[in-house]
């Protein structure tokens, strides 16, 4: 079984909400060198939302290009006890 699974997805739109936050939408590659490897995840849709303006412009600055999110379980933070 696999530990982790990785999804390539396109950066299809960044918008702006008028509180500031950044609006994220990727869809699943199906095209281009992912064609043959997308056949097993053919589609998909992904959107966030986010405060960080260097994460949302981390997006803008790769709208239209593929992009990797790799799925694995959580891990519970590690608390400091200091």
């Amino acid at each position: 079984m696999a530990s982790a699974v990785q999804c390539m997805f396109y950066v299809a739109s960044v918008t702006e909400q008028a509180n500031g936050a950044g609006v994220v939408k990727m869809n699943a590659v199906a095209k281009g060198p992912y064609a043959e490897w997308s056949q097993w995840t053919p589609s998909g849709s992904f959107e966030i939302t986010s405060l960080n303006a260097d994460a949302t412009q981390f997006f803008r600055d790769n709208l239209g290009k593929d992009v990797s999110i790799l799925v694995s379980p959580a891990t519970p933070e590690v608390k400091d006890e200091s």
